[in-house]
């Protein structure tokens, strides 16, 4: 047993010698920057990744792309691909690539905001337009959008499921948007508290096709009423967790040594 550990740790060994001198040849360095640059800096996890939920597809080499996930300098979990914790510093120096990295999220994250803020603009007019069509405009007229002003609700929309004699609001919206049609967003948690509260009242309306330039899109909103139960546990959706908060439950100064 002990031979054939020591067989094992030595094999471990020359697989990251290889690794890393596959990195650091010269030969493949444009291809694996050509692959690597569909990744994206994910602070939470500490390394690269890419993600299948973004639409970006892997450019390159497909025969140095497996080779590095053979290697296990890249490492697959589902539908991301992730840099191996012990190649993140050679692969984050290949012609500065961890600038361009943290750069390029940036960039995502600011584009990823705007076309949300256009998307909550659109499914407002979307909604107004829907109530008038039944007969409910004085309902139309005081849609509202509160994500600008209570962040914390859970949902970014007010509206109305039909006419209300009492003009209360029935109809919770949480608005989701995306420059492409693949119907993929981020839920957090707070808005999955809220939709399980709120159950058949909470919607989720997700607007692809946005193009940010002329603030528009050619799509209809897909609408999912009661998320909670609509989409936990049903096989046609995957939920991919993407971080674990911690808290330490006890002040520092009290957590004896």
């Amino acid at each position: 047993m002990q031979i054939r550990a020591n067989i094992t740790s030595s094999q471990k060994i020359k697989k990251k010698l290889v690794a890393k001198e596959f990195i650091l040849n010269k030969e493949f360095l444009k291809d694996i920057h050509k692959i690597i640059i569909s990744f994206n800096a994910n602070e939470e996890l500490g390394t690269f990744v890419w993600s299948q939920s973004d639409g970006i597809p892997i450019e390159g080499n497909r025969e140095i792309l497996n080779l590095m996930l053979q290697l296990r300098i890249l490492e697959k979990d589902k539908t991301i691909i992730l840099v191996n914790q012990e190649y993140v510093s050679a692969i984050a120096s290949l012609k500065g690539l961890e600038m361009l990295s943290l750069k390029k999220l940036r960039k995502l994250i600011d584009k990823k905001i705007e076309i949300g803020d256009i998307a909550e603009d659109l499914i407002v007019l979307h909604e107004r337009n829907r109530l008038e069509s039944i007969g409910a405009i004085e309902e139309s007229r005081l849609v509202k959008k509160i994500s600008e002003l209570n962040v914390s609700a859970g949902y970014d929309i007010l509206s109305f499921d039909a006419k209300s004699l009492g003009l209360k609001y029935d109809r919770f919206i949480e608005a989701k948007g995306s420059s492409n049609n693949l119907i993929s967003f981020d839920w957090s948690y707070n808005e999955v508290k809220t939709a399980k509260k709120l159950g058949q009242k909470y919607w989720i309306y997700f607007l692809g096709g946005v193009n940010d330039k002329k603030k528009s899109s050619k799509e209809k909103p897909f609408m999912i009423q009661d998320p909670f139960k609509t989409i936990i546990g049903n096989p046609n959706f995957d939920l991919e967790y993407s971080g674990l908060k911690v808290k330490l439950k006890k002040p520092l100064e009290m957590i004896k040594n």
